[in-house]
């Protein structure tokens, strides 16, 4: 008995000190960035049964509120107005580029479908380093519910904030951004936010359940001491994917309420070409809805979502070449964007993150620092404020191309009820 009680010591021991290790830097800078992701040290929530409404509402005055319907897949929209733009003097817009050859430029230019999936009219140039910055400025903004906080950042270019996404609810929030000409309209959705960086009443609850389900083999279920977030494991490494399947499309779920969010801003800009951003839980949802729909996105520290897409059979549109659209910006010194914030001494496991899946679709547009900086692999590099900095730190972009080949889950066996 005694040699019991001196092993838990032990490894309670440890588990202190690789707690300590890694959020020491994050603890002592977090009043400067207590908007971006932190680690939650709270014990792990079982229950998500949650309801998204009045998820986009104008910020332009009292009036102007939209109520949703409670039907995900119906119509979600009630207003009987249209939104002006305010205008400014564009010190320099994000760059768009257009397809040269015939192939591409009716997949760039085309029409909306007649089942209503809209096509690619322009997509941002991605090579150009000023819109990489003013799309990781939008996705770090989405933590914020003013641009009135004195953490908001400014955006260069001609962009106005026009709507704010789900700040009345406790789930899926954002902005988003338009250009004083309204032919572009960004759409950017904020990413997980823990304990340490709410003042209580916030949505970190919620957000771990879908990061817990969009980012792990088997609802969460790590081994028998972990609370799933749904009851799909049947047994030691089998699930089943019908019921992962059913579980990614539930009307409580994130998917679904950004799925909704799109639609409500496309009724709202129905002639703008429609583009999304975010990071990490953020930005995978933008993948998405971008796989779905067929629009572009432009991403920060995304976990591997390619998993969730599979399940959710994506993309669903008629582009064979929809994922050229969507590019994840990511670092080497990121654990969460590199697929390796896992194992039991993790600091994502310890605070009750089942992150297991490291697969990304579309491209990847890595910044090496590891290798070029001498960064050592931290959480600390997952913010985006530590993002915004290293895409100000190199001359251009990073250069994107296509996941090497990759496996999620592969000791496990998935079944179909």
């Amino acid at each position: 008995m005694f040699a019991l009680c001196l092993q838990a010591y032990i490894l309670c021991l440890i588990l202190s000190f690789v707690w300590f290790r890694e959020t020491e830097a994050t603890i002592s800078s977090l009043p400067a960035i207590n908007e971006v992701r932190q680690i939650e040290s709270t014990a792990r929530d079982s229950q998500h049964l949650f309801y998204l409404r009045d998820e986009i509402f104008a910020q332009l005055n009292a009036s102007h509120v939209l109520h949703r319907v409670m039907d995900a897949r119906g119509p979600s929209l009630v207003h009987n107005f249209s939104l002006p733009l305010a205008s400014r003097m564009p010190t320099f817009p994000v760059k768009s580029i257009t397809g040269t050859t015939q192939d591409d430029l009716q997949q760039v230019v085309s029409e909306a479908d007649n089942d209503g999936r809209r096509h690619l009219r322009r997509i941002p140039d991605t090579t150009d380093k000023q819109s990489i910055l003013s799309f990781a400025r939008m996705a770090a903004n989405a933590y914020i519910e003013d641009e009135s906080s004195d953490k908001w950042l400014e955006i260069d270019g001609a962009w106005n904030r026009s709507l704010g996404i789900g700040w009345d609810s406790d789930g899926v929030r954002g902005h988003v951004f338009a250009d004083t000409s309204g032919s572009v309209v960004v759409i950017s959705l904020k990413g997980t936010t823990t304990l340490l960086g709410t003042n209580g009443d916030d949505t970190h609850r919620n957000d771990k359940t879908n990061d817990n389900l969009l980012f792990s083999c088997c609802c969460g279920r790590v081994n028998f001491a972990w609370s799933t977030v749904c009851d799909c494991y049947a047994e030691t490494y089998t699930c089943s994917q019908t019921c992962l399947e059913r579980e990614l499309i539930s009307r409580d779920t994130y998917y679904e309420a950004s799925l909704r969010v799109f639609r409500d801003v496309t009724e709202l800009y129905p002639n703008s070409s429609i583009w999304l951003t975010g990071h990490s839980l953020g930005a995978s949802l933008c993948s998405l809805v971008a796989q779905t729909y067929g629009v572009p996105a432009v991403l920060f520290g995304a976990p591997g979502e390619k998993l969730a897409a599979s399940r959710l059979h994506l993309p669903s549109w008629l582009h064979p070449h929809s994922e050229r659209y969507i590019w994840h910006f990511g670092n080497t010194a990121d654990p969460v964007f590199m697929g390796t914030c896992n194992g039991p001494l993790s600091v994502c496991a310890i605070a009750g993150y089942a992150m297991e899946s490291q697969c990304h679709s579309g491209l990847e547009c890595i910044y090496d620092t590891v290798a070029e900086k001498d960064y050592e692999m931290s959480i600390f590099y997952h913010q985006i404020a530590k993002m915004i900095e290293i895409v100000e730190e190199y001359d251009v972009p990073a250069a994107c191309s296509q996941p090497m080949s990759c496996q999620d889950c592969y000791l496990w066996n998935f079944i179909r009820d």
